[in-house]
C-alpha cells in the first residue's frame, strides 16, 4: 500500500518537476487517504496499531510541536511506546488483538491541526499525473479498501490522465499475484508506445 501510494505521488510529481522519461506508472492496492482509511476501520479489533504509528509519524515530522498525547486517548498512549517503536505491525496488534483506532483516538482527532496538515501533504488524486496509471485493487483487502482506492481512480479521471483500473479477487497480498497479468500486459503496451487504455472514457 505504501508502494501503491508513493508511485502514485511520484507521477504527480512528474507532471510538477519532470524526471527523465516516465512512459507508466502501476500502482497496486495503493494505500487510500488518511482520514478514509482511518474511518473505514475505526471499530475493526487489531486495527489501533495504525492509531500508534500516526501518533509517531506525526511526532516525526513535527518534533518540536507535536505530542502523541495530543491524539491519542489514555489506553493508546499506555500502548505507545510498545506499539510504535518496540514491536513490527504483526506483534503489536498480537498483543492488542481487542484494540481499535476508535479506542486509541480521542474524539475530534480529524481536527487536529497536525493531522490536517499530514492529510492534506499526502493527497496523491487531485490533480493531473504525468504518466498514464495503471490501479489495482482487491476485492478483500482490508487495508486499501476496493472502495476507497475506486474511488480515488475516478477522482484521478477528473484530471487529464489516462487511467486503467481493475479489480481483482483477494486481500492485501493475495491481489498482487491476481493482478500480475494485466499489470505486466499493461506495462509491455508503454514501453511498445501503444495508446494507454482509458476507462475514465
Amino acid at each position: 500500500s505504501e508502494g501503491g501510494l508513493a508511485v502514485w505521488g511520484a507521477a504527480r510529481q512528474q507532471a510538477e518537476d519532470p524526471v527523465g522519461d516516465l512512459v507508466g506508472t502501476v500502482a497496486l492496492a495503493p494505500g487510500p487517504p488518511l482520514l478514509d482509511v482511518f474511518r473505514s476501520m475505526e471499530d475493526t479489533p487489531g486495527s489501533a496499531v495504525y492509531a500508534a504509528y500516526l501518533a509517531n509519524g506525526l511526532q516525526v515530522r513535527e518534533p518540536d510541536t507535536f505530542e502523541p498525547a495530543e491524539l491519542l486517548t489514555e489506553a493508546g498512549q499506555e500502548a505507545y511506546e510498545q506499539v510504535a517503536r518496540e514491536t513490527c505491525y504483526d506483534l503489536g496488534a498480537a498483543l492488542h488483538p481487542e484494540a481499535t483506532v476508535d479506542g486509541f483516538l480521542q474524539d475530534g482527532w480529524e481536527d487536529d491541526p497536525s493531522v490536517q496538515s499530514f492529510a492534506e501533504d499526502n493527497s496523491y488524486s487531485d490533480r493531473e499525473l504525468g504518466s498514464p496509471l495503471f490501479v489495482g485493487a482487491g476485492a478483500d483487502d482490508a487495508e486499501a479498501d476496493p472502495d476507497l482506492v475506486e474511488a480515488r481512480y475516478e477522482e484521478q479521471c477528473e484530471h487529464d490522465t489516462a487511467v486503467k483500473y481493475a479489480q481483482v479477487p483477494g486481500g492485501h497480498e493475495e491481489m498482487l499475484e491476481e493482478a500480475a497479468p494485466d499489470a505486466f500486459a499493461w506495462m509491455a503496451g508503454r514501453f511498445e508506445g501503444e495508446e494507454p487504455p482509458d476507462d475514465c472514457d
